[in-house]
């Protein structure tokens, strides 16, 4: 199912993330909510991610805001970590990702 990058949350947004790394092909859901992969919630995941790509984070009113110094994207969402990894898996896989439904 296609969901726009700027909504991606939780456990579809840490499978793009891993999809973006090579990590996740477009039929595996193996990668779910547990301890194991969080970039998204985990600074020692997502926190390499966004030194890696130089994405930048800044408080703005109504959440965070992260923006590649790449490409110039920039996406605002409610933590840190979120804004970024939607920054990065949309420098890599574009506005929209086809995530299977099992994930959703």
């Amino acid at each position: 199912m296609k969901i726009k990058t700027n909504e991606l949350v939780d456990v579809p947004l840490d499978w793009a993330v891993a999809k973006s790394l090579g990590l996740a092909s477009q039929t595996s859901v193996l990668l779910t909510r547990t301890d194991e992969y969080m970039p998204s919630l985990k600074w020692a995941q997502g926190g390499p991610i966004i030194e890696h790509n130089e994405i930048s984070i800044n408080r703005v009113v109504g959440g965070w805001m992260a923006t590649s110094d790449h490409d110039m994207r920039q996406f605002i969402a409610s933590t840190p970590l979120r804004a970024a990894m939607r920054c990065y898996v949309a420098s890599k896989l574009g506005d929209e990702v086809d995530v299977p439904e099992e994930l959703l």
